[in-house]
Formats: C-alpha cells, sequence, structure tokens
C-alpha cells in the first residue's frame, strides 16, 4: 500500500514542496519505505512507497525517459511483465525492474486506453509537462482509493486519502450532510463520488479525471468492464464441466499473478470460502514448486482472527482448512478484543 497526493492551481509563491509535504505527513502510514515530491510552477506531486516490486529501483514520483510525463502511483499491475515485453519490442527501454516504469511507459505508448490493459490495482497521477494537464486514474473494480477536491476557483487537490486532501486547504472541513444521512438510513455511502466531505469526491471505479492547467476537472469512464460483464451475462454460458474447469483455471492464475513480490507473501485465513480457495491454491501451487511462488517461502504463513467462545468465531473452519492442506501451513491466530480495539479507534475514524 503507497499514498499518493498533488495539486494543481497553487498560487507560485504556495506552490512549494511544504504544502506537499504537508500533505504527504498524513500518509505516512501508507509508505513507511520512502517519499518523494515534484513541483513545477502551479502542479506539485508527492508520494509515499511501500516498497513492493523493485524495492531498489521504484522510487517516485517517476520521470518518463524524454522527461515529458511523470508519475506517482499506488497499486501494482500484476501483469506489467508481460506489458514490459510487449512494450520492449516497441522500442521502450527500462532501466528498473518495477511495474512503476511499465505503467509510465504504457501510458506513454497507448494513453488512457493502457488503463483497461491493465490486471491489477491502481490509483496514479500522471502530469504532462508539455500541456499541463494531470490525468488521475482508478483501477477498474475500485480496489485503490483516489480522492479529489476543487473550489471552483481553478484550485484542486487529490490524494489516496481524504486527510491530505483536507491538508491541503482547498475546500474547508465540511460535513457532506446528505451523503451521511443516505449512509444512516440505508448504508450506502460509496455507490456515488460524494463522500461525507462536502466538495470533496471520489473517483469512481474505472474511471479517470483530466485535471487543466487552469484547474478545470472532465471525468471520464475508461474501462470496458462494465458493458463486457453486460454482454456476458445477457448470452449466459451453461455451467457445466468444461465452465468449471475454466473457472478453476482463471482463479488460479489471478492468485498465482498476485504471489509476484520482491517482499514475502501471506495470506489473511478467515476460514470463508474466498480465503479458504486462496490458501488451498497456494498450498496446491507451493506442491508444484511453481515458478511464482517463491515470495510465500517453502510453508504458506496464514493469518486469522479468531473469537473464542463467541458466535462468529471461524476458528474452527481455519483450522479445518489447515489440516486439508496437502502442505503444512503455518497459521498465526490474533484475539481481537475491546480494549485493543479502543486503543486503534482514532486510527480507524482519524480525519
Amino acid at each position: 500500500m503507497c499514498g499518493i497526493a498533488g495539486y494543481v492551481g497553487l498560487a507560485p509563491d504556495a506552490a512549494d514542496e511544504t504544502v506537499l509535504r504537508r500533505m504527504a505527513r498524513q500518509l505516512a502510514h501508507r509508505g513507511p519505505d520512502g517519499e518523494g515530491t515534484f513541483v513545477r510552477g502551479r502542479v506539485g506531486l508527492a508520494h509515499r512507497r511501500l516498497a513492493v516490486i523493485d524495492r531498489e529501483g521504484g522510487e517516485q514520483p517517476m520521470h518518463s525517459a524524454d522527461g515529458r510525463y511523470v508519475l506517482v502511483y499506488n497499486g501494482e499491475v500484476y501483469n506489467y511483465r508481460q506489458l514490459r515485453e510487449e512494450l520492449a519490442g516497441l522500442g521502450h527501454r527500462f532501466a528498473t525492474r518495477s511495474d512503476t516504469e511499465v505503467v509510465l511507459a504504457a501510458w506513454a505508448q497507448w494513453g488512457s486506453a493502457a488503463f483497461d490493459r491493465f490486471n491489477g490495482m491502481f490509483a496514479l497521477a500522471i502530469l504532462d509537462t508539455s500541456t499541463g494537464e494531470v490525468t488521475l486514474a482508478r483501477d477498474q473494480f475500485g480496489i485503490k482509493p483516489l480522492y479529489l477536491a476543487a473550489d471552483g476557483a481553478g484550485r484542486v487537490a487529490f490524494a489516496s486519502e481524504i486527510r491530505p486532501v483536507l491538508a491541503a486547504g482547498v475546500v474547508p472541513r465540511r460535513p457532506d450532510d446528505l451523503t451521511i444521512y443516505r449512509y444512516l438510513c440505508f448504508r450506502v455511502h460509496d455507490d456515488t463520488e460524494h463522500t461525507f466531505f462536502d466538495r470533496v469526491t471520489r473517483l469512481l471505479p474505472g474511471q479517470l479525471a483530466v485535471i487543466s492547467p487552469g484547474g478545470q476537472v472532465r471525468r471520464d469512464t475508461y474501462s470496458r468492464l462494465r458493458y463486457e460483464l453486460e454482454w456476458r451475462a445477457a448470452d449466459p454460458e451453461p455451467y457445466d464441466a468444461a465452465a468449471r474447469r475454466r473457472v478453476a483455471a482463471a482463479v488460479q492464475s489471478a492468485i498465482r499473478r498476485r504471489l509476484v513480490s520482491d517482499v514475502p507473501v501471506g495470506t489473511a485465513l478467515s476460514g470463508g470460502l474466498d480465503s479458504s480457495t486462496v490458501v488451498a491454491t497456494i498450498n496446491r501451487l507451493l506442491g508444484e514448486r511453481d515458478t511464482e511462488t517463491g515470495a510465500v517461502g517453502p510453508v504458506q504463513q496464514t493469518f486469522s482472527a479468531v473469537f473464542p467462545g463467541e458466535r462468529n468465531d471461524e476458528e474452527r473452519y481455519v483450522d479445518a482448512v489447515a489440516e486439508g492442506c496437502a502442505h503444512r501451513l503455518s497459521v498465526h491466530k490474533v484475539h481481537p478484543d475491546p480494549d485493543r480495539f479502543l486503543d486503534d479507534l482514532a486510527d480507524f475514524v482519524r480525519t
């Protein structure tokens, strides 16, 4: 988990690293492995890094080879090695092993069409130094968050969380009463662009926003995913043995892609169907000595929250998964309690 932040339209005397560092400090918990900033004129970009891929070579903000584009990026594109190979065939040269550099080269090659080529989770901001435009984008499923605020007078701030957006001072800190009301009445809060804070909005899944040098924001949807799902739903296939094999292969492929890492990979195991499937699949890949399991290590490390004696405790399912795996798991269990929850509550609700 990394964190990104930035602004467009601050006056030249305010557009320095003081504002960016104030924003970046609010993201320190998202990125303990590095901090970087970039300022040009009325645009600033900041990044806090949690290093997972190419820990030595993936520092951000990252510049394209010709210096035209500057990128800050949070996430991981799991098919970056395949994209890197394709881009190399188109003449791109790479100085690092990071997926960040591949994202930047893909943008330089395909523009916003690159985003739907990415298999992964991401939130990013790219400055085009030639035009002064900043493009924001969020992954197709909205796994990685991205918020922005505009004052209507040419100033825009954006970040991975709301706190840095407010720290930029572009809009006042006020509640959005209607959004809060909808949440309290209907328990929904992320189905629209609005947030609990007035004039602070989110990018929706599969959405991009282009911020002009003058601070005008234009939103658009880049992803074809929704239309592809609607098309497939209109002509459903029978769920037969062949379909089951395709689903199993797709699940294994998706899990295998997500094991790519330069740091150790563990697994959350709740005992439910989804996490149990992930654990069992990784266990099988380890048994097959799959080349992508290097970051897992010889023994898969799993992590579970258990509540002994409570009605919602699923420890028995965690134990059943561990016993059912052909290769030994190293099962780590934590026991949440109310006192520890109160200690952490301030972090959970911080603004």
